[in-house]
């Protein structure tokens, strides 16, 4: 036999199969590498967003002076919590046609928002988010300082994502 050289069809079938095989492997574990971070920066940006609507609600309620039993803005207990302040009196309460928290301040003497008082907590954001429930269970006991335990879900409005859960506790100052 003679000392033949090049590449028999053999070698390059085995090859292309070895490259196709590598290639179909980097090619998964890249995409499922993108749809984790994708997943993890979801939840990132609705936690960010419900830490800011708790601290809103937390910052407009500081003044409060009561906790009122009662709905407010047209929205069912346990989704609305009337807050009694100095001033007047608040209203938070989920809008179930768009699943935002919103706050108004209350018409004297009415439970309906007055015009131009009603403040979207989530707008602002750079992705949507919705809420997917809102429940006020308010805590008012003989010699005790009332609260309120707010507990909520976000998830980005386009529902790729599982809801996350939020909860918090107000008490009201002397």
């Amino acid at each position: 036999m003679r000392n033949q050289r090049g590449v028999t069809i053999i070698d390059l079938l085995l090859g292309s199969a070895l490259v196709t095989i590598v290639g179909v492997g980097a090619g998964s574990l890249y995409l499922t590498t993108l749809k984790t971070l994708t997943v993890a920066s979801n939840e990132f940006y609705v936690h960010q967003r419900g830490t800011q609507v708790q601290a809103s609600i937390a910052q407009l309620m500081r003044p409060a002076v009561g906790l009122p039993i009662g709905s407010c803005a047209g929205v069912a207990l346990p989704a609305s919590q009337q807050v009694t302040m100095p001033g007047g009196t608040l209203c938070f309460y989920r809008n179930a046609a768009d699943g935002h928290v919103y706050a108004c301040t209350l018409t004297p003497g009415a439970t309906t928002c007055a015009s131009a008082t009603t403040q979207d907590l989530l707008l602002g954001g750079i992705e949507p988010v919705k809420t997917l429930s809102l429940t006020f269970t308010p805590l008012v006991l003989v010699g005790v300082n009332p609260s309120v335990d707010i507990n909520f879900e976000l998830q980005p409005a386009d529902s790729t994502e599982k809801p996350l859960r939020f909860a918090m506790s107000v008490t009201l100052r002397n």
